[in-house]
Order: C-alpha cells, then structure tokens, then sequence
C-alpha cells in the first residue's frame, strides 16, 4: 500500500496500534492487519484491498463504552469543522479505554495548498478549515473538550510522503 496517506506515517505511528483498536476511514491500508475497519458504504477514497469490517460514519461507532485500546484516523478529521471535531473527539474518546489512544494525522492546510500548488494537483474542496493545521485543532478542539480529558503525548508536523501532513497521539486520562 504505498501511496495512501497511512503508508506515509505508518513507521511512526503503527507501535501506538497495539490490542483492540480501530481505523476509520481506512480507505483500504488500515494503520496494522489487525485494526477493526470503519468507513462509509461507500468509501470516500480507496488505496489498498484490506477488507472492509463495519460500515458507518465515525461520529457514532457501535462499541460499548471504553472497549478499544486505540482508534487511528488518518485524513478525515480535517472534512469537518471544528466544531463537529469536538463532537468526533468526544465519540472517539468515549470508546477508548482509560488511558487509551487516539491518533490523528492530517494535513496542515497551508502546506497541504502550497503542495497542490507546486504539483499542479487539485486541492481537496471537502477540507472545511483554510487555516487547518495542529496548532488549530489543539486550540480549537482539544483544548475545548470539556468532559473528557486528553493529553497530547506525541506530536510531529512534517510528516507523510509530501511532508505536508501533521499527526499527534492523544492519550485519555483516567
């Protein structure tokens, strides 16, 4: 799978997968064979033949209160506004364990645009945020979240085959 977004960042981030977690919106190259896959019936994007376990949307997943180790996301989140990231942060974390792990890795906006730029490539239109970046999210959505507490233990910008990516993991307290 050596073009999806995952395969840029999977050398760095895959040792946070470990146990019972999920990946949503795998697009097919799920973070590691063992990652429970969610995306759309009809998904957004595919990048690899990995099958496909359950159908749905990531704001409302068909687990119990905190039964996964970790959920991983790669280039998704960035689709919504912050608001609504709030409301993901809120389902992800209720499906973690304490302690679990949420991962997120998604571009920064100015250097996803500059990259497009430079390539000729059409920039994504469903990518809601023009300043999008992890300074944004961590002010605009981690910092908000008001009945569930996170930490970022790991952040990097830079990241993925184009570089313009960023990608923090989130572990709940408690």
């Amino acid at each position: 799978m050596g073009n999806s977004e995952t395969s840029g960042v999977r050398g760095l981030l895959a040792r946070y997968c470990v146990g019972d977690g999920m990946d949503i919106g795998y697009g097919g190259d799920p973070i590691v064979p063992s990652a429970i896959c969610l995306d759309m019936q009809n998904p957004y994007t595919e990048v690899g033949d990995s099958p496909q376990h359950l159908h749905g949307t990531c704001s409302d997943l068909p687990f119990k209160d905190g039964v996964l180790d970790y959920v991983y996301s790669s280039h998704l989140i960035e689709d919504f506004t912050y608001e609504a990231q709030c409301v993901l942060m809120h389902e992800w974390s209720r499906v973690v364990r304490p302690r679990g792990i949420i991962i997120i890795c998604a571009p920064d906006e100015v250097r996803y645009r500059a990259h497009c730029e430079d390539t000729g490539q059409t920039i994504n239109l469903a990518h809601v945020n023009s300043d999008y970046s992890m300074k944004n999210f961590k002010e605009r959505v981690l910092e908000r979240m008001q009945t569930v507490r996170l930490k970022s233990i790991m952040e990097r910008n830079g990241v993925g085959h184009n570089g313009y990516s960023w990608c923090m993991v989130i572990q709940k307290e408690g």
